[in-house]
């Protein structure tokens, strides 16, 4: 059926950050838990991560994540300068704004290395005017959904896409989100709303010479509560099975809900 393998592990050329690290004899399990680690840290305090990168060797650890702030946040962005720079933490309200320090700490403690250097980086999402006004009035029909939970950062990851600063994980992380918050019944309306949504994203960078070629997404589970799992396919653009000309990223996330689990596969086909 084709994109049965990985498709990172055949397009390493267009994969410079890869997830590698060099602490000895480490299993590659043991180092993917630490990875989840670090991605289920973050997202407690509303900091979603689009790409990481951990090198390291055995006395240092370097960590790069590029990272999105959700409106759910529950930190800002100088908040978690002033934390880093101080050794005690974040001293604000919430409990859930401390422990960074503690983070870092633990994860010295976990690969018994020496020390921690973390780098991240805040994507924006900045588009030119004329842009953004053209890429708002295709999606306002688009947006039935406008006041579901993340609904504005799924438009942003979106902005990101276009601008070719955010992964498809990153995307697909939001789509699940949104979607673990609908009833059963909001189904059918909620793949109406991924049509016009994947149209309108196409057509923009079609007419803005944008970096999207095609977007593919399948959904799989008990949809719209039926006792037997099914499927449904979204193809817009073109999705290359077999090529190596073009970029391809690849997403897999699980939505966990009340009436089962779902499986989201997202492709996105870039220049």
């Amino acid at each position: 059926m084709g994109q049965k393998a990985n498709p990172k592990s055949v397009r390493l050329s267009h994969y410079p950050e890869v997830f590698s690290i060099d602490l000895g004899k480490k299993e590659s399990s043991y180092l993917a838990y630490i990875k989840s680690y670090i991605v289920q840290f973050f997202r407690q305090k509303g900091i979603y991560i689009s790409n990481i990168s951990v090198l390291g060797d055995a006395n240092i650890l370097y960590l790069n994540l590029d990272v999105f702030f959700s409106k759910r946040n529950r930190i800002k962005t100088k908040k978690l300068r002033r934390a880093f720079k101080s050794q005690r933490g974040l001293k604000s309200r919430p409990s859930s704004n401390r422990g960074f320090i503690q983070f870092c700490q633990s994860l010295q403690q976990i690969l018994g290395v020496r020390k921690v250097v973390l780098k991240i980086r805040k994507l924006d999402c900045k588009m030119e005017a004329n842009q953004l006004v053209t890429y708002w009035s295709q999606l306002k029909k688009a947006l039935t959904f406008k006041r579901a939970p993340f609904a504005s950062d799924l438009v942003q990851a979106s902005i990101l896409l276009l601008t070719n600063q955010a992964t498809a994980h990153l995307f697909n992380t939001f789509l699940v989100l949104m979607f673990t918050r609908l009833t059963k019944r909001q189904h059918s309306r909620f793949f109406v709303f991924l049509k016009k949504f994947f149209k309108g994203i196409l057509s923009h960078s079609q007419v803005f010479n944008g970096p999207i070629l095609g977007i593919r997404l399948l959904i799989s589970g008990k949809l719209s509560g039926k006792t037997r799992a099914q499927s449904f396919a979204v193809n817009v653009g073109q999705v290359p099975t077999q090529t190596l000309d073009c970029k391809i990223d690849y997403s897999f996330v699980p939505a966990f809900t009340m009436m089962g689990t779902f499986g989201f596969k997202l492709w996105i086909a870039t220049k």
